[in-house]
């Protein structure tokens, strides 16, 4: 059948032009006291082809609390990003793989003081669309990341190799309104650094998830609402917190503009 059917689709260059995103999220959370921040990230690089993408990207959170002051400014690792849509796709374009590598640079201050280095993430995707208003994916995102230290303080650092799994579904609504919701699976393998350290020696799982509902301005603009949760699962994934990770969580409004 012309669905089972796949090729390599990567077009040609034709040109190449710049491309921006912005993705803007005021965020709201109750845990351990309300608190307020924005949330904010920004890529802009090259389309270098219809699927061939390269990029660099940052994100920086900021309070909103009353009396905010400079020092609650939180800038995270900014990373090079590469994504090749469609490596391979079927012949009705409803199964596809695509690629997509992040470079990790060390901008965050809090990250280098642990010895971090430097960290590359792979993601491997597989999409089926279902129908015009149902789609699903599911990537494997294998990471290899580098400190100079096996820990800082009292807690040790991650070890090599990590992982995350990522499964979700795209469900157009009505019209331009849409619900994407994505469930994260994140396992890391701390490093042996001291006794009595955080995380020593410890293998830690994060199962999370991250919905929004979403309306298409346009085809450049978007805006919407989502919630973020904190871990729905124990540590070692003995039992299932999700009443706590929901309540633990965090609800935004968000804006994101592609250039």
């Amino acid at each position: 059948t012309p669905a089972a059917t796949t090729t390599a689709t990567v077009p040609a260059a034709t040109g190449t032009s710049f491309y921006g995103l912005a993705d803007i999220r005021p965020t709201v959370s109750v845990v351990g006291g309300a608190s307020a921040m924005m949330e904010n990230f920004f890529e802009a690089g090259a389309q270098l082809s219809p699927a061939v993408r390269l990029t660099y990207a940052f994100a920086f959170d900021n309070s909103l609390n009353a009396g905010a002051v400079q020092d609650d400014i939180k800038v995270y690792n900014g990373f090079f990003r590469v994504r090749v849509k469609n490596v391979l796709q079927s012949g009705d374009k409803s199964l596809s793989l695509s690629y997509q590598g992040r470079l990790f640079t060390p901008t965050d201050s809090d990250e280098r003081d642990k010895g971090f280095i430097t960290s590359y993430r792979n993601y491997f995707t597989v999409a089926k669309k279902f129908s015009n208003s149902f789609s699903m994916s599911l990537s494997e995102a294998p990471q290899l990341t580098v400190y100079s230290k096996a820990g800082h303080k009292n807690a040790a650092n991650k070890s090599l190799l990590e992982n995350m799994v990522i499964l979700d579904a795209t469900i157009a609504i009505a019209g331009p309104v849409s619900l994407y919701v994505p469930i994260i699976l994140q396992t890391a393998q701390y490093q042996n650094y001291q006794t009595g350290a955080k995380r020593n020696g410890a293998m830690v799982h994060n199962l999370w998830a991250w919905p929004e509902l979403g309306y298409a301005v346009n085809d450049n603009h978007t805006v919407g609402l989502s919630y973020r949760t904190a871990n729905l699962a124990t540590d070692n994934l003995n039992a299932l917190t999700i009443g706590s990770g929901i309540d633990k969580g965090a609800a935004q409004l968000f804006w994101t503009g592609t250039f």
